[in-house]
């Protein structure tokens, strides 16, 4: 089996408290780029694959901080 990544972005990197990828095959596309100018394009050598995020709780005792973690993490399709 071979792994394959192709992106990835250390929290340290982020400015700000939110990030924005758009995961997309159309490189060139102009109106996708002007309409999520602030986002992170990202594409991908496949239209099939797995998106991982990951959100550091340090203290493993604090639920309401995990289940904040895992609630702030949405994946939607884009709308026209």
């Amino acid at each position: 089996m071979s792994i394959l990544i192709f992106f990835h972005l250390n929290d340290r990197e982020v400015m700000g408290d939110r990030v924005e990828l758009i995961l997309s095959d159309a490189r060139d596309n102009v109106a996708l780029r002007t309409h999520y100018s602030d986002a992170i394009h990202v594409h991908p050598a496949s239209t099939v694959g797995l998106m991982l995020a990951r959100s550091l709780v340090l203290d493993a005792s604090d639920m309401k901080a995990v289940i904040d973690a895992r609630s702030s993490t949405r994946c939607t399709p884009l709308q026209d």
